[in-house]
């Protein structure tokens, strides 16, 4: 559904419209998925990650892969009022819903929309399961309701952490809390009895692959946390870019890497 006409969000680098689809997503079968419905409050990510597979989303809506998914964004502000109608009709199953699947729910406009704590709102009174995957420290600030539905066991969390080095945090996803911040987000949410997993992804081929260990050693030492290995799916449009950067960080004395290749060898078990 197009995006109606919106108001302009307060930073002059970007532009938010409201887009008031916002139901969970109809029900998935894929093997591939480990849930079957979803709700992403936004459309477009400010993060710029550059792996990022949900940039091609936005030619549904006549907008580029590049700076047009990181700068014209799309807010879902009556996305609470929409869930908590569906939650009510007759028939309906619960089961699990996947927040952050496509773009990060706590990207930066979400301090200003605060769509995603309406959600959370409403599932803590359902009483409803949810799963919820961000690279964004901002989650904190709904730590008190995340803390009541763990208390009931209806919440998990997944803190991405593709790298700990700080300088390729910065060129792979620019405008995302940087390594230390994730880590202490992880922390905080494992102390307050919350299920978190650290989430290695994504693993590239000579980017940060060697990064493995140190980065799941840290869902180690979180008391509830855990760890987990994701393959990337990195979008077709950003593999270049990736490509570019794995072989920029390569010693000049090894030969060229075809990260696009490995990346596709990966996902396919190979």
């Amino acid at each position: 559904m197009a995006g109606r006409p919106g108001k302009s969000c307060r930073h002059s680098r970007r532009k938010c419209r409201s887009k008031n689809r916002a139901r969970p997503s109809p029900a998935t079968e894929s093997p591939d998925l480990s849930f079957d419905r979803s709700i992403n409050p936004y459309r477009g990510c400010e993060h710029g990650c550059i792996y990022c597979f949900a940039r091609p989303t936005h030619a549904y809506m006549g907008l580029s892969a590049g700076l047009d998914f990181e700068t014209k964004l799309f807010a879902k502000p009556d996305a609470a009022k929409l869930l908590e109608r569906e939650l009510a009709k007759p028939g309906y199953k619960v089961r699990v819903i996947a927040i952050g699947t496509n773009t990060d729910p706590y990207q930066p406009i979400e301090k200003e929309w605060r769509i995603m704590r309406g959600i959370l709102e409403v599932l803590n009174k359902a009483n409803h399961p949810v799963s919820i995957v961000t690279k964004s420290a901002m989650i904190l600030r709904d730590l008190d309701i995340l803390q009541e539905m763990a208390a009931k066991n209806l919440v998990r969390v997944g803190i991405s952490v593709t790298t700990l080095d700080r300088k390729l945090a910065r060129t792979m996803e620019p405008r995302a809390a940087t390594p230390p911040r994730r880590l202490e987000t992880i922390h905080t949410l494992a102390a307050a009895g919350i299920q978190t997993a650290v989430m290695a992804a994504p693993l590239i081929p000579a980017l940060n692959d060697h990064e493995l260990e140190r980065i799941l050693e840290i869902g180690k030492g979180c008391g509830r946390c855990r760890g987990e290995l994701c393959h990337p799916q990195t979008a077709a449009r950003g593999q270049p870019a990736v490509s570019r950067l794995a072989a920029a960080a390569l010693p000049r004395s090894l030969p060229a890497c075809d990260v696009a290749g490995a990346l596709d060898a990966r996902r396919q078990g190979l």
